[in-house]
């Protein structure tokens, strides 16, 4: 449940895109709260278009009695003028629901990821809980591979083109028959990454075989972890890592189970310090690196760049 992995997930797809050449990604990102917030706000919901009822769409007036969040999905006109003036339910989560969703922000805004707010955004699916979101791109593919196609002008993506969408889902296990299993994943349309793999002669990058564990210590430091993973991960290094985890033992124990020969531990004085300790999983020998010299020290002691 921590709002970390809501973060992460966010993270991994915008760099997926990213990697792909795709820029001008924007997040929309909203709160759905959990059964006890979320029941409170239907009530308001409901309230408010009950006495709009006449003015809606018949879709719309269905889903006031079978699906009422369902009513801030419809793109009809004289709905939309009707939605602009719904209630937020960012206006009506629970303290703990809002403290998630806050944290949620803090950690993609250390990341520098693109968002926008968007209460209006509720997926539609019963199982989903507190974080939602959708990727958008507005933009073109980089410059670099439109002067590959120079018969062509590539200008955009999509003006607006929702590439991947997802959220936290707890409640998808009670739905399947199960009990509540904290959950949160993603889904990206893939005819149309293959396609554009297929059109701009995108080749993957291969698989990177230099191993990292990035180790946090403290909240501090695991609020500014995001940012080191992904620069390393942009200097061409795999780096593993178990954010969820607040155990040191607990995180070298799985470091040293899935045989990673170094780790990278990042505490609250390394925070203060811009610093990190690199630890020998085999000899157990440690060294302090500035941040701003990471990838270089790394590449040189790990061996060839990668």
């Amino acid at each position: 449940s921590d709002p970390i992995y809501d973060a992460q997930i966010i993270v991994l797809i915008n760099r997926l895109l990213r990697g792909l050449g795709i820029k001008n990604i924007v997040t929309e990102i909203n709160s759905l709260g959990c059964k006890a917030c979320r029941l409170n706000y239907k009530r308001k919901l409901i309230a408010y278009y009950k006495e709009k009822k006449g003015k809606m769409c018949e879709d719309c007036e269905r889903r006031l009695a079978l699906n009422p969040l369902r009513l801030l999905d419809c793109k009809e006109e004289k709905c939309l003028a009707l939605r602009n003036e719904a209630p937020s339910i960012l206006d009506h989560l629970c303290k703990s629901c809002n403290i998630h969703f806050k944290q949620v922000l803090e950690f993609i805004e250390e990341m520098k990821i693109p968002y926008r707010l968007n209460h209006f955004l509720v997926r539609g699916l019963d199982y989903y809980n507190r974080t939602v979101f959708e990727i958008f791109a507005d933009g073109a593919l980089e410059q670099k591979e439109a002067e590959k196609h120079e018969e062509e002008v590539v200008s955009h993506v999509s003006s607006k083109l929702a590439l991947a969408s997802g959220g936290r889902y707890d409640f998808l296990g009670e739905i399947l028959g199960s009990r509540s299993i904290s959950a949160v994943g993603v889904a990206m349309g893939i005819e149309r990454v293959i396609e554009l793999l297929k059109k701009y002669e995108i080749i993957p990058k291969p698989l990177r075989k230099k191993r990292i564990f990035f180790v946090y210590i403290g909240e501090t430091a695991k609020k500014k972890s995001l940012p080191i993973i992904d620069a390393l991960i942009d200097a061409g290094f795999n780096v593993m890592e178990a954010l969820g985890k607040e155990s040191l033992k607990a995180q070298l124990r799985l470091a040293d189970k899935e045989r990673i020969e170094w780790a990278l531990i990042f505490g609250q004085k390394e925070a203060f310090e811009d610093s990190v300790i690199l630890r020998d999983m085999k000899t157990g020998a440690q060294e302090a690196i500035a941040l701003k010299s990471l990838t270089e020290r790394l590449h040189k002691k790990l061996g060839a760049r990668v």
